[in-house]
């Protein structure tokens, strides 16, 4: 790691504050972080809806509308703790970007990814480039929303952005950009978007050639815990802050700082950073770029203190978000309570397949997909027996998408822990427990901001690395243990999952 290291001020009495920026699919956050009696403590000082903008045909990510409540959220921070702040950083959800031109500006809002539905001309170049071949470069999967699958299609069009772009941020880079002018990619975002070498953490010209993207495009690359600058003194005046604080970097992938503060190391243990996607996976000595991976489209990406994460998307609570949109005056807590009560389920649905990516009505598409696949009858308001089916559903692929994970990078799951926000669903980490035989360990449900501000107090010399970030979160923080039950009727169901949905 390039950077220059702070020493804790001797004798310091005041605490030493930080806020964590994390942005996510449906709310952004921002939370003070600070050290006191040993213990991490985490305070949420604003929360904020980011839901996308409909312009148009398109829907867009408002980014200048979310940078509005960062800075009002900045300002509740003053209100609370005073007008010091040690430093800042922001992560965020993977795959959407901005461009940036000549003079440092954005000429076109960001699409969001659920609805950046690639051309056919996009997919063709990209498979006559060989997905295989990608795969072994990059190291990271394919999905219609990648970021170098945007990048294709945006080059396809007339008058497009490409040709006067200098540059292109993660929204976690962005963010920081308008804090104190520092244009740079963080590495964990960077290894994740399919345009760098996954070997070298290097931008691979070869795909830069081969998809027309200029040089110029290719952003200096920072790692987590580096310091970027001090906040512009503008929007110290702004919000309240007597002096300005440094932007520290995060991981600015929020996979890659909930993954970072797992606990546990030992061979076996797996992490499922949950959310609108759960991303199931292992921290691994070097990227996992066999074929098998490939074929099971995984990925593999940087973390926190030069580790890699090999890992595999699954759907994760994306179903029971739409769901409850859907049942709204039902509580998330209300619905697992409903679906406790359902014990002889027998139907189940790939959480997977494409017509859940964004279907119009989610309970409507899981009634649809039960009668074409079982010919039964269910109302898509049933929502007990929806929502174990749905549960039991997403439980039974954590088992296999654990087990081909474990074949490929020769690394069984012995160990699972759920963070983020996820890991708050107690049915859903007990069905886990179930489906997958063995323990599963649930807590830290703001674990990338967690992470966020680990990253920044190792940048600025507070913690020493990942073993003193480690005993701070076992310190601070509540983590449950469910173990397996029902083994023989949880094998049955596995059976008839794979069968039944999975067809294998």
């Amino acid at each position: 790691m390039n950077m220059k290291i702070n020493q804790p001020r001797a004798n310091e009495t005041q605490n030493r504050y930080h806020v964590a920026i994390d942005i996510g699919a449906g709310s952004g956050r921002l939370f003070a972080g600070y050290r006191a009696g040993g213990r991490l403590q985490l305070d949420e000082l604003y929360r904020f809806q980011t839901g996308d903008l409909c312009l148009g045909d398109k829907h867009i990510r408002n980014i200048y509308r979310w940078w509005e409540h960062i800075l009002e959220g900045l300002k509740r921070f003053v209100e609370k703790y005073g007008a010091r702040l040690e430093s800042l950083g922001a992560d965020s959800f993977g795959s959407d970007f901005v461009f940036l031109d000549g003079q440092g500006n954005i000429p076109k809002m960001p699409v969001a990814y659920r609805y950046a539905q690639p051309s056919p001309e996009a997919m063709r170049i990209l498979n006559d480039f060989g997905p295989e071949r990608m795969f072994a470069i990059c190291g990271n999967h394919t999905m219609k929303n990648d970021t170098v699958l945007q990048m294709i299609d945006e080059g396809l069009r007339e008058n497009s952005v490409l040709e006067h772009a200098h540059g292109f941020l993660f929204f976690g880079d962005i963010f920081q950009y308008f804090l104190c002018g520092k244009a740079c990619t963080e590495l964990s975002m960077a290894s994740y978007s399919k345009m760098m070498n996954q070997e070298t953490w290097m931008w691979e010209d070869g795909i830069f050639r081969s998809f027309h993207l200029s040089d110029d495009l290719k952003m200096p690359v920072v790692r987590s815990g580096d310091r970027l600058g001090r906040v512009y003194p503008a929007i110290c005046e702004q919000v309240g802050l007597e002096e300005p604080p440094e932007v520290v970097t995060p991981a600015i992938h929020d996979t890659a700082d909930a993954a970072f503060v797992v606990p546990d190391r030992r061979p076996g243990t797996y992490f499922n950073s949950s959310g609108s996607w759960s991303l199931v996976g292992t921290v691994v000595e070097r990227p996992v770029l066999t074929r098998e991976a490939w074929a099971f489209n995984c990925s593999n990406s940087n973390m926190p203190i030069d580790r890699y994460m090999f890992k595999k998307n699954v759907a994760g609570m994306w179903v029971m978000q739409r769901c409850q949109a859907e049942w709204e005056k039902y509580s998330f807590g209300e619905i697992a309570g409903m679906a406790g009560t359902v014990e002889d389920n027998a139907y189940y649905f790939d959480p997977d397949a494409e017509r859940f990516f964004n279907p119009k009505s989610m309970s409507v598409e899981i009634s649809r997909d039960l009668q074409e696949r079982y010919g039964v009858s269910i109302d898509a308001g049933d929502v007990p027996r929806l929502a174990r089916i749905a549960l039991e559903s997403l439980a039974l692929k954590y088992r296999y998408t654990l087990e081909r994970l474990g074949q490929i990078c020769s690394i069984p799951a012995q160990r699972m822990y759920i963070v983020g926000g996820g890991c708050q669903n107690t049915l859903l980490n007990q069905l886990s427990a179930n489906a997958c035989g063995i323990p599963i360990y649930a807590g830290i449900p703001e674990a990338s901001v967690a992470g966020n501000i680990l990253c920044q107090m190792y940048g600025l010399g507070e913690i020493s690395g990942e073993e003193e970030a480690h005993a701070l979160v076992k310190n601070s923080f509540r983590i449950d243990e469910y173990l397996p039950e029902d083994a023989e009727l949880w094998q049955k169901k596995y059976w008839a999952f794979t069968a039944d949905v999975l067809k294998i």
